[in-house]
């Protein structure tokens, strides 16, 4: 099959991204579900491909492997937030550089059913005495972080049971600040496709 001619188009600037992709299974009543949750970052000097890890084959086809891409504690943050509500994760970055890539992932979701995903960080006081500790430390009230992502369903008749999906994730008191350091990267550069 002869498939028409399509021209390829460098994106502008502000829609260039990485693409991660957490394609996830999970059985439910005997079943079991797959889908996707899918967002992207933004590129930048901190966040970029590392050819330094690409195997020779990689460079010259310039298709690199995962370990090439980059990921951070945001990143991180996310992966172990979604481990924790499904059986099986397998996590994929790509590079957005042109329109067909876009518009080929975009096809391909629109197959799926959308819902969303939240993503809560507590801060994690379980090591506290709850009463006694939290008074003697003269704090009462501790920081939320949320993050809402796309999570897409394979269609089925039973995406009810994925209505207000979401994970709750918890962070070192000892490292709030550096929590509320990446509060503004996690709103900003964490992004949803569509």
């Amino acid at each position: 099959m002869i498939r028409d001619m399509r021209t390829i188009q460098v994106l502008s600037t502000n829609e260039i991204r990485f693409v991660k992709t957490l394609a996830f299974t999970k059985s439910l009543l005997g079943k079991t579900y797959s889908g996707k949750i899918v967002y992207t970052r933004i590129p930048s000097t901190n966040y970029a491909i590392d050819s330094s890890k690409a195997t020779k084959t990689e460079k010259f086809l310039r298709m690199y492997g995962e370990q090439c891409y980059p990921h951070d504690n945001i990143d991180e943050i996310i992966l172990n937030a979604v481990k924790t509500r499904f059986d099986t994760i397998h996590k994929v970055t790509n590079f957005m550089v042109f329109n067909v890539e876009k518009e080929d992932l975009l096809k391909e979701l629109s197959h799926y059913s959308k819902e969303s995903f939240e993503i809560r960080i507590h801060p994690d006081i379980s090591g506290l005495d709850l009463i006694e500790d939290l008074y003697k430390k003269g704090r009462t009230e501790f920081r939320v972080f949320l993050k809402t992502l796309q999570m897409f369903i394979e269609k089925t008749d039973d995406i009810e049971l994925f209505k207000n999906e979401g994970a709750v994730t918890y962070y070192d008191l000892e490292k709030e600040q550096e929590m509320k350091d990446l509060e503004p990267q996690l709103l900003s550069e964490v992004q949803n496709l569509m």
